[in-house]
């Protein structure tokens, strides 16, 4: 995903809650030395976690159930909004070694 298609993400959000209402920036993870940073996630429900590659190796964040990114190359990103409680692993297809999770309270 491109900074581009994520300006018009957050316009598109602006527009569905309407002027005056805040929008919470999505929780950052940054994906580098081939590991996810932080490796634990802690939002509530309804938060958006975006993930960011900053490798020079292309990865994903793939998870057991739910969204899924595609390749994610240097400089990519992915968005997934949490909608209920729980406990998420993930991982890297291609590195699967590489592992995080998001927990998910009300």
């Amino acid at each position: 995903m491109t900074s581009r298609l994520a300006a018009l993400e957050l316009a598109a959000a602006l527009l569905l809650v309407g002027p005056g209402a805040a929008v919470a920036a999505p929780t950052p993870v940054r994906i580098s030395g081939f590991a996810f940073k932080p490796l634990i996630v802690r939002v509530t429900v309804g938060t958006a976690i975006r993930w960011r590659n900053r490798d020079a190796a292309s990865h994903t964040v793939t998870f057991v159930k739910g969204k899924s990114s595609e390749v994610l190359r240097t400089g990519d990103t992915f968005r997934r909004t949490f909608k209920r409680t729980g406990k998420f692993t993930y991982l890297c297809k291609f590195h699967p070694g590489m592992t995080g999770t998001v927990r998910v309270t009300p």
